[in-house]
């Protein structure tokens, strides 16, 4: 069994960023904490989970994503692909997709632009079968030379959750990566466990 401790700050007031600043597997090494975090959101936090059994198994075909499994979700896993593809693929078949494909593309064009992202992970609903998608779910790694005081206009709707929510229709997450104590790849596999403890399928945008 790994000790876990997973903080996310700031999300108490209308102001606040959705800034994770910690986040920590203790008892394990890397290959280990690039395992499949079982369950983290239902348990809440800190939490203790048994990640010795869970391995990550990302797919690297950039461009390509699988077919949709039974529950709606694409396949455990981080699937990868450039922006066009990713808006090709998810951002069709209904008005309100084409709408949400349209937030999406404005965001990463937004946090790209300050030169200092590092990862990008789309998670939620955008990226399931659902017909029409409320809004899109991200979560993006920073090189840890961006400092979000220095952020100007609309680019810092991003960085600030309830912002991005109202002005930008997405719910943004963020964290550098010198907070992704148990690697970067631990930090982006969380968003893999739905509430309910189930894994499902993410994508990633891959660097232009």
């Amino acid at each position: 069994m790994y000790s876990l401790r997973h903080d996310r700050h700031g999300a108490a007031g209308p102001s606040a960023s959705a800034h994770i600043s910690e986040f920590r597997i203790v008892g394990c090494n890397e290959a280990d904490a690039t395992a499949d975090l079982h369950s983290l959101h239902s348990r809440g936090t800190p939490g203790v989970i048994d990640i010795a059994k869970l391995r990550s198994q990302p797919s690297r075909n950039v461009g390509t994503f699988p077919d949709f499994n039974a529950s709606g979700d694409l396949p455990p896993g981080v699937h990868r692909g450039s922006l066009a593809a990713v808006l090709e693929h998810f951002g069709r078949g209904s008005e309100q997709r084409l709408i949400v494909a349209k937030r999406l593309e404005r965001i990463h064009r937004l946090a790209f632009g300050t030169g200092a992202l590092a990862r990008f992970i789309v998670f939620g609903s955008f990226i399931t079968d659902k017909a029409a998608p409320n809004d899109i779910d991200i979560f993006l790694v920073m090189a840890d030379r961006f400092n979000v005081a220095t952020v100007v206009g609309e680019t810092r709707h991003v960085f600030d959750h309830m912002a991005a929510h109202n002005l930008l229709g997405a719910s943004v997450f963020w964290i550098p990566r010198a907070a992704c104590l148990g690697g970067e790849d631990a930090a982006v596999l969380d968003w893999r466990i739905k509430r309910d403890g189930a894994a499902r399928g993410i994508v990633e945008v891959a660097a232009p």
